[in-house]
């Protein structure tokens, strides 16, 4: 995989678990428990995938679009206990990859994760003939 995975979530232990769970599979995490430091952190990275606490106070569509504004823009996988969010309408059809519920299935985060990073690799091939 060519980028890190960010995991952005006040909740420290919900960050330790995904972190665990993800380094178990040989990801590169980085932990980010203020979300201020967020578009710092991102905006020298290559292909980064972002897991975000959507359930964060702060987390709405101008925040979501201020993430795709990097000059590579990252994947982002949201995390809720909600399972309705409409006042992230507008991010949900733009500018995020995945919901999943929260806490968080090992095997669904997995196979986001994957499939993003694999879908990566396919365009870089295809780029690259």
């Amino acid at each position: 995989m060519s980028g890190e995975i960010f995991l952005a979530d006040p909740n420290r232990d919900q960050r330790r678990t995904v972190c665990s769970l993800l380094s178990g599979q040989r990801y590169e995490t980085i932990e980010v428990p203020d979300f201020l430091e967020l578009n710092t952190l991102l905006s020298s990275k290559k292909e980064p995938i972002v897991i975000l606490n959507l359930d964060v106070e702060g987390v709405n569509n101008q925040f979501l679009k201020e993430l795709n504004r990097q000059p590579i823009r990252p994947h982002i996988i949201g995390l809720s206990k909600r399972l309705f969010h409409p006042e992230l309408e507008e991010a949900m059809s733009k500018h995020i990859s995945a919901c999943l519920s929260s806490p968080v299935d090992a095997e669904e985060l997995l196979y986001w994760i994957r499939t993003l990073v694999q879908n990566h690799e396919e365009a870089g091939e295809s780029a690259n003939p």
